[in-house]
């Protein structure tokens, strides 16, 4: 993504088998509102429901996703994916969307045109690094749930993955609660779908301002997207986009989730907007790396949730 923000941001974030469009997709969305309108604080009731109203439509996005294998080689299923993946970083498939966000009120998740069928994270970690000479890299790894598939090497130890269950599967939503896409169903070669975003974002010069990651299944693309809009629009210090409360909604279960320490009057607010709010604990783990123009690094892992913990050498 390009010209984010007034400052003319970069932003990379992985394609693939990953959730990086969709990540991109609701940055482009929110960008757009802010150069017509500044975004306030996510604790503002408006604000926060902007966040949402475009978190809704990054959950649509992503029942696009879905690999068709690396070694595919039909040329009618590359062209349908490009055509697919293309179309959400359109301006006429932005400005459409920006057009339906109502501040007054939220919609049905049929409103939000998913591509669904009709019908808590424990094992992900997620690094964030970034060197002297201005190289980074941001990496997420999982065993995906909790001991993964309950089996391990005997030789090395390592644990091994349920990644079968990041596929859809007919009429079941995951363990996660993201209902089956009909682009993710399980084929020879596939990749599973991932809600993985880890992302890098520079200025117009190539200089790294932000590197960021996070952990927490399906929440991980918007805890991504919220540190992102925190960091570059509210304006808020690497600290308190790291520990502030976060919210989420993935379309299906249609609940909006906040965490606490809540504020009466925003849940007040979004519930006269329609939201169905429910009060949740932190399920998701963020870290992120800020580098300041005169070359400072500020390191900030999520203590708050995981006692993750930054470090120099």
């Amino acid at each position: 993504l390009k010209n984010f923000t007034n400052d003319n941001l970069t932003i990379f974030s992985p394609n693939g088998s990953s959730s990086g469009l969709s990540l991109i997709s609701g940055l482009s969305i929110i960008n757009e509102m802010h150069l017509n309108e500044e975004i306030q604080s996510d604790i503002n009731a408006t604000s926060a429901h902007r966040i949402v109203e475009v978190m809704k439509w990054m959950a649509s996005t992503r029942s696009y996703l879905g690999d068709i294998g690396i070694y595919n080689i039909n040329d009618t299923q590359v062209n349908e994916r490009k055509e697919r993946y293309s179309k959400f970083l359109t301006k006429d498939f932005i400005d459409d969307v920006v057009s339906k966000i109502n501040d007054n009120t939220t919609h049905p998740w049929e409103s939000y045109n998913p591509a669904f069928e009709p019908n808590d994270p424990h094992g992900t970690s997620s690094l964030s690094v970034v060197d002297e000479f201005g190289n980074a890299v941001v990496i997420t790894t999982t065993v995906n749930l909790l001991f993964g598939s309950c089996v391990h090497d005997p030789i090395t130890g390592i644990i091994m993955n349920n990644e079968m269950d990041d596929f859809s599967l007919p009429h079941t939503k995951n363990a996660f609660g993201l209902q089956p896409s009909i682009f993710n169903y399980i084929q020879p070669y596939k990749r599973p779908l991932s809600s993985s975003a880890q992302s890098i974002i520079v200025d117009s010069d190539g200089n790294i301002q932000l590197v960021i990651g996070a952990a927490g299944g399906s929440r991980i693309t918007n805890a991504i997207f919220q540190g992102i809009v925190r960091t570059f629009m509210e304006g808020k210090d690497l600290t308190n986009v790291i520990a502030n409360p976060r919210i989420h909604h993935q379309l299906l279960p249609d609940k909006l989730y906040i965490e606490e320490p809540i504020y009466h009057r925003v849940i007040k607010g979004l519930e006269d907007k329609g939201h169905d709010v429910e009060i949740s604990k932190p399920q998701s783990a963020m870290n992120a790396i800020r580098v300041l123009s005169d070359g400072t690094m500020i390191g900030q892992s999520d203590w708050w949730r995981k006692f993750g913990v930054a470090v120099a050498l």
